[in-house]
């Protein structure tokens, strides 16, 4: 049993670059998947889905660039959808979206939402700045779109995949209440950048979190 754990983990190494099922874990492990799942996590410590969004988390370097696209202000929402993030999106246009798609030209590619300015206890219903737009590394964007200057720097980036919107926001809540306290990294000034992918039928999403973040200076424990 443990080499068919070991071919597992090794399937399950080798496509972290994709779409990963349990049920085919399980098929490598030759058990149900049930079962991969409770004989996962005894030996892990964690769940199978959250250590594979641990182990997808990667620390990328990013030079000066910045977004460009729609902005407005709304709250902060824990749970749930916020319709004020839904109703700003829909009014802004399909034709618009793909006039600013177009300027898409580095990672995160498409049009991923951006959080900016928000409020350092990070409460419900407190505002922030959210922009709809692109990465990009034009240092003159159309005139007559928002543009947000963002400054080289380091970036955590972590992957989840569930229900929408209930996973993407526990990643969030998970990357600052669990990632953050257990890694020698903390988040730093600049925005948060969400790229999302739907599919059946806007019930469930792939997401991607970039995070800005610096090496943590953490005194000596007593």
């Amino acid at each position: 049993m443990l080499d068919r754990l070991n071919e597992a983990m090794e399937y399950l190494e080798s496509h972290l670059g994709g779409r990963i099922e349990a049920a085919d874990l399980a098929r490598t492990a030759m058990t149900s998947e049930y079962h991969f799942r409770r004989m996962f996590s005894a030996p892990a410590g964690v769940p199978l889905a959250e250590y594979i969004r641990r182990r997808r988390m990667t620390l990328a370097g990013a030079e000066a660039f910045r977004v460009v696209g729609r902005r407005a202000r709304v709250p902060l929402i824990h749970e749930g959808p916020n319709q004020a993030i839904a109703e700003f999106v829909r009014g802004i246009g399909r034709e618009e979206l793909d006039r600013i798609e177009a300027l898409s030209d580095q990672e995160p590619a498409g049009l991923p939402g951006v959080s900016d300015q928000l409020d350092p206890s990070r409460a419900e219903g407190t505002e922030l700045d959210y922009h709809h737009g692109v990465v990009t590394g034009r240092q003159e964007p159309p005139a007559d779109w928002d543009s947000l200057a963002v400054p080289a720097g380091s970036w955590a980036v972590f992957e989840s995949e569930g229900e929408f919107p209930q996973a993407l926001q526990h990643l969030w809540r998970d990357v600052f209440t669990q990632w953050f306290p257990s890694n020698p990294y903390a988040s730093r000034p600049g925005p948060e950048i969400l790229r999302v992918r739907l599919y059946e039928e806007g019930k469930r999403a792939e997401a991607e979190l970039w995070i800005p973040v610096e090496r943590a200076h953490r005194g000596p424990s007593a």
